[in-house]
């Protein structure tokens, strides 16, 4: 992903430093607050899509998310689950590990339905200016993400893997 300049708001990008826990939690706070803008600005999904993009914002993924956030930091980071309950995440990091989730749900539990969240996520990304609603509710999740927990967070959760998948 080519990074670019962020809104004025996004400026101490790599400053602030969060645990893996707190970033889970940035990014299952942001998904979920993000459901409602989406929803309005994505008329065109179908109705399945629709129902696919309510359970992912409502529920965040399903039953081994956790281990799905573990895999996301990995796939980013090359850090190994086991080496993970001490390691500092940059705000930056939080981000691309969430777009990473998304595609790791993609993959995993309803093959595409999650396309039009991962491309909006990574033009936000790309093209930040065009997106000012979107951090803001970044930026709320990241306060919110102080005092509110959306979705517990486990380190016992271990993703069943297919035969082809790698695991962190």
């Amino acid at each position: 992903m080519t990074h670019t300049t962020l809104p004025p708001q996004m400026e101490e990008w790599d400053h602030e430093k969060f645990s893996v826990e707190q970033g889970f939690d940035i990014c299952t706070i942001f998904l979920a607050l993000s459901w409602h803008s989406l929803k309005v600005k994505i008329s065109e999904m179908s109705e399945n899509d629709a129902l696919a993009y309510q359970m992912f914002s409502s529920v965040c993924m399903g039953f081994e998310t956790s281990a799905e956030w573990n895999k996301a930091i990995y796939k980013i980071k090359h850090i190994r689950k086991q080496d993970q309950r001490h390691l500092k995440l940059s705000e930056h990091e939080v981000f691309l590990c969430s777009i990473k989730l998304c595609e790791i749900h993609n993959t995993r539990f309803v093959e595409g339905s999650l396309n039009d969240l991962i491309t909006r996520l990574k033009r936000m990304y790309t093209d930040p200016t065009n997106y000012f609603t979107e951090w803001s509710l970044w930026q709320k999740a990241i306060k919110d993400s102080f005092s509110v927990s959306f979705y517990s967070f486990s380190w016992e959760e271990d993703l069943r893997k297919p035969e082809t998948e790698d695991i962190p």
